[in-house]
Parts: C-alpha cells; sequence; structure tokens
C-alpha cells in the first residue's frame, strides 16, 4: 500500500509541475506573440507617418534592411528614404505574425506603398525582422509572400 501511495505521490507531482511547465511555455509564447506584433504595428505606423525619430529609436546602430531586389541600406540611409519620400507608406494590414525564435519572427501585410519613383501599389509584403538582446530591430529582410 505504502509503494502505490509513494508512486501515486510521484506521479502527481511530476504531472503537476510537468502541466506547470506547459502553461508556462504557453504564457511566454503568447507574451512573445504581442511583443512581437506591437513591435511590428508600431513600426509599420512610424513608417506610414513618416515619425523617423521614433522609427530611428526602434533601430540598432547596426541596423540593416535589405529590400527584396537584394539592395542593402544601413539606419542612415533607411531612415533618409522615408523622410525624403524615396520609400513611402501608405497603409497596413497585417495578415500574421509567425515566431521563428525568441529573437526572430516573420510579418506578412498587405502594405500599400510607393517606392524608388514607383507608382502606388499594394504589395503581399513579407518581412523577417530580427532583433538585438534589448529588443532593437538588427535587421529586416524583406520579400513577398
Amino acid at each position: 500500500m505504502k509503494k502505490i501511495k509513494l508512486i501515486f505521490l510521484i506521479l502527481f507531482i511530476t504531472g503537476f509541475t510537468f502541466t506547470g511547465f506547459t502553461q508556462t511555455n504557453t504564457k511566454q509564447k503568447m507574451n512573445t506573440q504581442t511583443e512581437f506584433e506591437k513591435l511590428y504595428n508600431t513600426m509599420y505606423e512610424f513608417m506610414i507617418n513618416k515619425d523617423i525619430l521614433s522609427l530611428g529609436k526602434m533601430l540598432d546602430d547596426n541596423f540593416v534592411l535589405v529590400h527584396m531586389t537584394g539592395l542593402k541600406q544601413n539606419k542612415k540611409e533607411y531612415l533618409s528614404s522615408i523622410k525624403n519620400g524615396t520609400l513611402n507608406y501608405f497603409s497596413n494590414q497585417t495578415e500574421n505574425i509567425i515566431i521563428e525564435t525568441d529573437s526572430k519572427f516573420v510579418g506578412q501585410s498587405k502594405v500599400s506603398a510607393a517606392v524608388f519613383g514607383g507608382g502606388k501599389h499594394t504589395w503581399n509584403l513579407e518581412l523577417t525582422i530580427e532583433l538585438t538582446e534589448n529588443k532593437l530591430i538588427k535587421k529586416i529582410s524583406a520579400s513577398t509572400y
């Protein structure tokens, strides 16, 4: 009888610990999802409003943007392109945020933009965003989906 109680106690404790672990991981994942969504949508808000100062605060000093053409822009070049109208963003409709790691995610949006002298178009834009330990954006790689 003592063996059965001991086994039951061990299983209960193990199950309780496992359940707690799972709930903690789920909560952490939900927090990460929420944080990434907020960061992503805030970034677009600043891009659309040409709020260069606020957008600049979100970017690491070593930031690089890799356009879908392969063109690379550092932080200064990217912010300047938004400010001078080379890159114009009009709206963003977020469709999906995919978490890859705790410092990397993919955002998929329908983005209305006019870039590099072209006309205004709506793009199915996919941005792979990499973050620093301090949650600053260190790299964005753009493509379509």
